[in-house]
């Protein structure tokens, strides 16, 4: 969708790390213009835009992770048992899908009730 990589522990693309980062910074610091992506913004920004996801997507984990990964557009084709054409040396929306959710369910049964995990 956009241009440039990913980077990060969450993979941000650059436009969308601007976008989120600036709208974080504006709402919870009432500061204007976009974070430093340093690992701690990085956690604070994903948590802040993963919950607003579940939220947006009636908590589909598994919605929010191919939207995450594929964007809006991925996201759709991903619902309807398709790929985008574009990922063809990527790992498929359902792959990474697969594979979160995989690791979020050890997650789950490794550690203690602590509240939600998004």
């Amino acid at each position: 969708e956009g241009q440039g990589k990913a980077g990060g522990a969450y993979q941000f693309m650059p436009e969308s790390w601007t976008e989120w980062s600036t709208d974080y910074n504006r709402i919870f610091n009432d500061a204007e213009g976009e974070l430093e992506q340093t690992p701690e913004n990085q956690d604070l920004v994903a948590k802040w835009r993963l919950g607003k996801m579940m939220e947006h997507n009636d908590n589909n984990i598994g919605v929010v992770l191919a939207t995450w990964y594929g964007g809006n557009r991925g996201a759709r084709r991903h619902s309807a048992g398709l790929e985008p054409v574009d990922r063809v040396n990527d790992p498929s929306i359902r792959e990474y899908v697969q594979e979160v959710l995989g690791r979020y369910r050890n997650r789950l049964s490794s550690v203690p009730d602590e509240g939600p995990l998004y």
